[in-house]
């Protein structure tokens, strides 16, 4: 049968985390069929065994792909060729080998969502935030409620950035996509940015995923580890949403220029320019006094403190 929807799952190096992914995928409880594509990026730490197992005693379910050569060192974006050309699916949903779903009833909840309503493009649902450091767990709560999330909110993400995890939408969709928007740094943020043009989004409040951050190797463990990378992350952002304004004919002009004033700001606090990133607008303009106070007490304060106020008060 032809599966409704195609999970697809990127990862490297995920050894520790990546069976927690797939229990999420098949144990999803559907009224219809659906396939989980998973690509292994020449991992070496014993994932691409466990990848072969899940995919030996599931044969009819999963559909792994395997690289002799890591393609994200040499800069090979894979994800837009697995969407548009192996899924088979209505519908794609992803989750990064490094995350996993806790609701064996998401894809149901979205899939229904989107059958539902045509004009839909993009469904979002909200999840946990895993520290990996301090083993907390808290709601990422990146919108208010259930409903219908202005085209506004989903480039300026008033909370925090919805979970790459709990992203749904239809293939045909990001079919014509340009390449604009598939070679950046932020993908999951730019591709939002694109289906937004071809509908409207809907969020559900339902936690149903785990998004894990301090992750060895993560992008944001890169970024804070490797400031050339972080530069290159800032650049990459800042010419996207320059064209992104042009591509769209200035439609977002206000909302642009305060993101390019956020990438400003994590690019100074991913290398420890604090005082430069509390003068940014979106500093200045995003937090609340709380936040602020938090943030002046996260960089003065020595890590062991900050560690247990972040586990135990920061919530």
């Amino acid at each position: 049968m032809t599966p409704l929807v195609s999970i697809i799952c990127i990862t490297y190096n995920h050894a520790e985390f990546i069976e927690s992914a797939i229990e999420g995928f098949i144990s999803q409880k559907t009224n219809f069929p659906y396939e989980i594509i998973i690509h292994d990026d020449c991992s070496t730490d014993g994932t691409t065994e466990i990848i072969k197992q899940y995919s030996q005693k599931y044969p009819d379910l999963i559909r792994p792909f395997y690289e002799d050569v890591n393609c994200f060192s040499r800069g090979i974006k894979v994800l837009h060729r697995l969407m548009c050309e192996e899924a088979k699916g209505k519908y794609i949903a992803i989750c990064e080998g490094d995350d996993y779903w806790c609701d064996p009833h998401k894809l149901q909840k979205q899939v229904n969502y989107m059958e539902e309503h045509d004009n839909c493009s993009l469904v979002l649902h909200n999840g946990y935030q895993f520290d990996y450091d301090v083993k907390s767990k808290t709601p990422i709560d990146p919108y208010e409620k259930d409903g219908i999330i202005s085209d506004k909110d989903i480039i300026l993400e008033p909370g925090k950035m919805p979970p790459t995890a709990s992203m749904m939408w239809r293939k045909k969709d990001l079919a014509d996509m340009p390449q604009l928007f598939q070679y950046t740094p932020v993908g999951d943020r730019t591709r939002r940015m694109y289906l937004i043009l071809k509908g409207y989004t809907y969020y559900m409040s339902d936690i149903m995923c785990v998004y894990r951050v301090g992750v060895p190797g993560s992008f944001g463990k890169r970024t804070v580890e490797n400031q050339n990378y972080n530069k290159k992350v800032l650049d990459g952002m800042l010419d996207f949403y320059d064209k992104y304004d042009e591509y769209t004919h200035g439609k977002f002009k206000e909302e642009i220029e305060l993101v390019k004033s956020r990438e400003w700001y994590h690019f100074y606090r991913r290398s420890g320019q604090h005082m430069k990133a509390f003068k940014t607008d979106y500093f200045k303009n995003h937090f609340t006094c709380a936040e602020k106070i938090k943030y002046l007490v996260s960089v003065i304060l020595p890590n062991p403190i900050k560690k247990i106020i972040k586990k135990y008060f920061i919530k």
